[in-house]
């Protein structure tokens, strides 16, 4: 982003069928922790090579605040953890995910071909 930050979105994966998600940016030289775009938890199911992921908690920016995009700062997107508000209910969302669990693959949900990019890869990372 600029050269400045990097962007990053997680989704860690428990056995007990839950997971955590978090979206947040940091610098490119220190790796510090810049802020948040949103966090999440949920329930995932796992059926052949489709995972189904519902978010039962999330929390997310408040767009509506005059500060959320601040003209003077480099990271105006981004807001501190406990700056998050709730966000709404559940919401599903499905991936394609490979054999090997190397990747997951953004699914478009049906009927949204004229507003949906399937442009999401996430790949498996042990030790962030």
């Amino acid at each position: 982003m600029n050269g400045l930050y990097e962007g990053y979105h997680i989704f860690e994966f428990k056995e007990d069928g839950t997971y955590i998600g978090e979206m947040a940016a940091r610098t490119l030289d220190t790796k510090e922790l810049i802020g948040y775009r949103g966090i999440e938890e949920g329930i995932y199911v796992i059926n052949e090579n489709k995972i189904t992921m519902t978010r039962t908690k999330g929390f997310s920016r408040n767009i509506n605040d005059p500060s959320f995009v601040d003209d003077n700062s480099p990271f105006p997107t981004f807001v501190p953890k406990d700056a998050l508000i709730p966000d709404n209910g559940p919401q599903e969302i499905y991936y394609w995910i490979a054999d090997d669990f190397s990747e997951l693959r953004f699914i478009c949900p049906e009927n949204s071909a004229d507003y949906c990019v399937e442009f999401t890869t996430y790949i498996k990372v042990t030790n962030p």
